[in-house]
C-alpha cells in the first residue's frame, strides 16, 4: 500500500475546489480519524448549499468500506442525505444538509470526482 502521506495527497486532490468545483474548506473530521479505526483523514465543509464530508485512510483497499456503510446508517435521514465512496483505501462520507436538488447536486458531483470521473 502507499504511505498514508501519498493517500492524503491524493485525496486532497480528488476532493480540491479546482478538481470538484466545490468551494470547500477544511473543518474538523467528525468523526475523528482514531474514531473509525482510521490511519488519518481530514474533513471538508461547503457553505453553499451546506455539506460536509470527512476522507479517511485506511490500511488497504477497500477497507473503509464498511465503515462507510455503518456511519450512513447512523445519519442517513430527514434533512440528512449521507453517501459514503471507497477510492483504493480512502473512504468519502459526505452529508447534504440541503433538502432538494441542490444538496443532491452537490453529493452527486463530489462522489463522481471523488471516483475520478469527468
Amino acid at each position: 500500500m502507499p504511505s498514508v502521506e501519498s493517500e492524503l495527497a491524493r485525496a486532497r486532490a480528488l476532493t480540491s475546489p479546482a478538481w470538484t468545483g466545490l468551494g470547500l474548506v477544511d473543518r474538523e473530521p467528525i468523526p475523528s480519524p482514531a474514531d473509525v479505526g482510521a490511519l488519518d483523514g481530514f474533513g471538508l465543509a461547503l457553505a453553499d448549499p451546506p455539506l460536509r464530508a470527512n476522507v479517511y485512510v485506511f490500511d488497504g483497499w477497500n477497507a473503509g468500506a464498511a465503515v462507510g456503510d455503518r456511519l450512513c446508517e447512523f445519519v442517513d435521514g430527514d434533512p440528512y442525505h449521507a453517501v459514503s465512496a471507497v477510492n483504493g483505501a480512502l473512504l468519502l462520507f459526505a452529508v447534504s444538509e440541503a433538502p432538494g436538488e441542490a444538496g443532491e447536486v452537490a453529493l452527486d458531483r463530489l462522489i463522481d470526482k471523488f471516483n475520478g470521473m469527468f
